[in-house]
């Protein structure tokens, strides 16, 4: 089934594989020759620094989708090319299961970071990982997370401006509602109600 208005989210995967080669040795000889090559250890990746948060997980009941809030960003540079206005960025990773309930897939869009306790209704969503932040977050290390196909999950980084004064932060996630589309019998063109749920990110 398509839901007019729920987003995508793309994740790809990398498989390292190591070989070994083992030595060979000479028979007759007074002392055995033996030659080795071994596969170069991979190299440890270290995860660039961030603060584990306490927080719940946020849940669609209609589309089944998940997102659990891991860590959290608040002194991240400010890039060169930052927005006028005196804006800090503030970084959250989190971990998305895109629902199955529906064919389509959840963007970055769909979680938002806001002050603590904010009035949504005067808060503009939908705003994460903007242009002007996410080559700067991918240079440090911090992967943007993409579109998640659903049925799938993806752990990655979503980036907002945020009020240099502000130190308590929500995530919030937002699904507007929408209608179903190219779908079999009477379900086709049922509105789907939108879902909307909000967690406190704590440090620690």
């Amino acid at each position: 089934m398509n839901l007019r208005t729920t987003h995508v989210f793309a994740v790809a995967g990398l498989v390292i594989g190591a070989v070994a080669l083992t030595g060979c040795s000479a028979a007759g000889q007074p002392d055995v020759q033996r030659r080795s090559a071994s596969a170069s250890p991979t190299p440890t990746v270290s995860a660039p620094p961030s603060t584990p948060v306490t927080a719940d997980t946020l849940r669609d009941d209609v589309s089944g989708t998940v997102v659990r809030p891991l860590a959290i960003v608040t002194d991240f540079p400010v890039p060169a090319d930052a927005p006028a206005g005196g804006v800090k960025p503030v970084l959250v990773e989190i971990r998305v299961t895109a629902g199955t309930k529906f064919s389509n897939d959840v963007m970055e869009s769909a979680v938002s970071i806001t002050r603590r306790d904010a009035n949504l209704d005067l808060v503009s969503l939908g705003l994460s990982n903007p242009d002007d932040l996410t080559p700067a977050m991918s240079k440090a290390g911090y992967t943007p997370i993409g579109t998640v196909p659903n049925g799938t999950t993806a752990t990655g980084w979503i980036g907002a401006w945020m009020n240099p004064d502000t130190t308590d932060y929500d995530l919030v996630y937002d699904r507007p509602a929408g209608t179903l589309l190219h779908v079999g019998g009477s379900d086709n063109g049922k509105e789907i109600a939108g879902s909307r749920s909000i967690t406190t990110l704590t440090v620690g």
